[in-house]
């Protein structure tokens, strides 16, 4: 996975998710990504952008979890 783009299930994977959980994160709009004009193109993600996903949801503190799961419970 050197590409600087990425597919979903790429995508997924670059982040530590399934595949099915990497659908819903790019369905909620946290991660920008590219629709191709024609029906049928496959959606595609910057690296740059997974890895600004990955860089905010950095836990350095109990307060940063908390933050994350806004105040739901797991």
């Amino acid at each position: 996975m050197t590409s600087a783009v990425l597919t979903v299930k790429e995508f997924a994977a670059y982040i530590g998710v399934s595949p099915t959980t990497g659908w819903r994160v790019l369905g909620t709009y946290r991660v920008p990504h590219v629709r191709p004009a024609h029906p049928g193109g496959a959606i595609r993600v910057l690296k740059t952008d997974a890895d600004a996903y990955l860089a905010a949801r950095r836990v350095t503190s109990a307060a940063d979890a908390r933050k994350l799961t806004d105040g739901r419970r797991r």
